[in-house]
């Protein structure tokens, strides 16, 4: 690296110093593009993600009684993907729809249906382990080997009701036993 290149060190600096998460992950997907890393198409730079928010509350604040406006958000993005990208196949655009404009009935659900009972029990025990600061060290650290941000991803893959539940526990609302008969009354429902 060239300690001579001043561009270069306001760019580490912003970069190491200043940026917000939303930046860093702009940067990061703008790194991807340019090393062609990225799996998704090479769209141009817009924030359609940005872009479908605002128009969700942009039309939320123009209806008396907002409804559901998904579908129409969804199918705004849609169009200006079209518009960007023509040739873009049914399952690319589905999947960056779903993940500029999510459905909030599958954010409800998190991925509970998707994934084994065991799977997301075992997820569940491991994050509120994490949590009160009981899980073993050796633990901690493959999970963390496997994927840096597994806390996060554990908890976005959890339901609304569980994320629920598991702050009621956390918090002290709940004791241990009452915490897991719920959970388990809860995955009995679904």
């Amino acid at each position: 690296m060239s300690q001579d290149n001043p561009r270069l060190l306001q760019a580490l600096d912003f970069i190491l110093n200043k940026a917000t998460e939303p930046e860093i992950s702009v940067l990061k997907e703008a790194i991807e593009r340019r090393t062609g890393s990225s799996t998704e198409r090479n769209l141009p730079d817009i924030d359609f993600a940005a872009m479908a928010k605002k128009m969700t509350a942009d039309l939320q604040g123009r209806f008396e009684a907002p409804g559901d406006i998904n579908p129409m958000t969804r199918r705004m993005v849609a169009n200006m993907i079209y518009q960007q990208e023509p040739g873009i196949s049914e399952e690319e655009l589905e999947i960056l729809l779903d993940r500029f404009v999510p459905d909030p009935a599958k954010l409800k659900m998190g991925r509970e249906k998707e994934l084994p009972r065991d799977v997301i029990l075992s997820m569940l025990r491991q994050f509120v382990s994490y949590s009160l600061g009981a899980m073993p060290e050796a633990e901690k650290k493959e999970l963390i080997r496997l994927r840096q941000d597994w806390a996060a991803a554990y908890w976005d893959a959890f339901s609304q009701d569980t994320q629920l539940l598991v702050r009621e526990f956390l918090r002290g609302g709940l004791d241990e036993k009452e915490f897991w008969t719920r959970v388990y009354r809860h995955f009995e429902s679904l």
